[in-house]
């Protein structure tokens, strides 16, 4: 076992850096790479953010340096090339596969094995859910410009409250939402079944109102800490979820205080002792989230935490893939969850588009999947009825859905409680097919109800069920 290796920068592994210099530039690493066409193990080297690990592939090598090597070392054989000389030339390469920085693998398989500590901190959208059933004449009486019903729209402070006062005397039902939020509740919950309790918290933005405190409540009732304070002035965001009965819903969202999010002295110790740092892709739609993304992610790397990323929804991909992508192919994220929309989303920013002429949707997924997995240690991608997918390195698990007898009653949140299970699975010390089961398992225990969170008698059911019993007896839990 290598013991773990503290992330770094490393100068040679920017978009702008000597690795992107033509290829003639270095002849020597060149012909020694010709010579080295299939390694079989991973150099871990003192600039350990990257390595590659790909058997049966040649790789291509790009350095600026390789003190150390003689003259003559592209006339070796690889089995004459000592140890030594390739430890020199590991310290002084960067190693690229088809031109494209491959993560080194080394942060995920110490946690495949290790784990790093339970703590879990997210960065997400504070978001209050007001849900109301209507009938299709209320949408259209509105009066929001460009709303169709099922679809998506922002509204104003005022344009909020003109809604809720329509909706007066209406039955509806108001809930702590957001995607980040019910992925952090199920973990906490879910944390309950291992012998050590986990800290779960969450960096957002809320305002100094009723709905602040509500949202702030209702979170640490079920285990999750809210980092942030309340702002100075302003009003939490929330979302108008409106359900026909057609069974479509169409959404009204007021990012209110959740368009900023702070980096504070809170935020900077949190990410000094977590072992998880979770981002929601959606903050990439407010552009004054960005720096504490930014600041976030490299006090993570600096210490050593497990980064995941959401990608939160396809058409968040339209608009943010390309940022999602450099922070995939910079090696900030360790993982990265999304569903098959989102994935051909993200594969189609890489891919040519002739390849997936005549590829029906899985066979579109299962490329898209590959694509991302040459850029990311770790990819768990869901596809609705065809289960879910987890990539690892050379590792892939395909897991089948959780069936059950009962009919479900309502999906939304079950992507969030599948991250979940994975995230439990991972930090609990399951392989990488029972963790997609744990994921499976998991939200197949949410769409059983109307609402969108891991209850506590859901995490009871779960104790009982054969994947978690089975985990933890291998693992000597309860």
């Amino acid at each position: 076992m290598h013991s773990t290796l503290q992330p770094q920068t490393n100068p040679y592994l920017t978009s702008r850096g000597p690795c992107h210099t033509p290829k003639n530039r270095n002849e020597t690493a060149m012909k020694l790479a010709n010579r080295l066409p299939c390694l079989s193990r991973s150099f871990y080297c003192k600039r350990p953010d990257f390595v590659s690990q790909v058997p049966g592939q040649r790789l291509q090598f790009y350095t600026p340096s390789l003190a150390g090597l003689s003259s003559n070392t592209s006339t070796h054989s690889r089995s004459s090339i000592s140890r030594e000389q390739l430890s020199v030339f590991a310290d002084n390469a960067a190693f690229h596969l088809r031109g494209k920085p491959q993560r080194r693998t080394k942060d995920i398989q110490f946690s495949l094995s290790q784990r790093p500590k339970w703590d879990v901190l997210g960065l997400g959208q504070a978001m209050v859910d007001f849900s109301a059933t209507v009938n299709d004449g209320f949408i259209d009486e509105l009066g929001v410009t460009d709303l169709e019903k099922g679809g998506r729209a922002c509204v104003c402070h005022k344009e909020r409250g003109k809604i809720l006062d329509a909706l007066d005397g209406s039955d509806y039902k108001l809930s702590a939402g957001g995607s980040l939020s019910n992925t952090l509740v199920a973990l906490s919950r879910l944390g309950t079944l291992a012998e050590t309790q986990p800290t779960v918290s969450v960096a957002c933005s809320l305002g100094p109102d009723a709905l602040g405190d509500f949202y702030r409540n209702k979170l640490d009732r079920a285990g999750v800490k809210v980092l942030s304070s309340a702002a100075d002035e302003g009003t939490t965001g929330s979302v108008i979820v409106l359900t026909t009965p057609d069974a479509n819903r169409t959404m009204l969202s007021c990012w209110g205080t959740s368009a900023t999010l702070e980096y504070n002295d809170l935020l900077d110790q949190a990410l000094g002792s977590v072992g998880v740092l979770m981002i929601e892709g959606y903050l990439w739609e407010m552009p004054d989230t960005i720096e504490t993304i930014k600041r976030s992610i490299t006090k993570a790397r600096a210490k050593g935490t497990i980064v995941a990323l959401t990608a939160s929804d396809a058409s968040c991909v339209d608009r943010h893939g390309e940022e999602f992508w450099e922070l995939l192919e910079s090696g900030d994220v360790d993982i990265f969850f999304a569903n098959a929309a989102e994935a051909r989303a993200m594969a189609a920013l890489r891919s040519d588009p002739e390849s997936a002429c005549g590829q029906d949707e899985q066979a579109a997924t299962k490329a898209s999947i590959s694509t991302l997995a040459e850029a990311c240690n770790m990819v768990v991608v869901t596809d609705g009825q065809n289960g879910s997918y987890l990539v690892h390195g050379n590792e892939t698990a395909h897991v089948p859905i959780d069936w059950r007898h009962e009919k479900p009653v309502d999906t939304c949140g079950a992507g969030d409680s599948y991250a979940a299970g994975v995230l439990y699975g991972f930090l609990t010390g399951a392989d990488l097919k029972t963790m997609g089961e744990m994921g499976a398992c998991t939200a197949s225990s949410v769409i059983m109800h109307s609402s969108a969170r891991l209850s506590k008698d859901d995490v009871e059911g779960l104790r009982r069920s054969p994947v978690f019993q089975r985990h933890h007896a291998a693992k000597g839990g309860s």
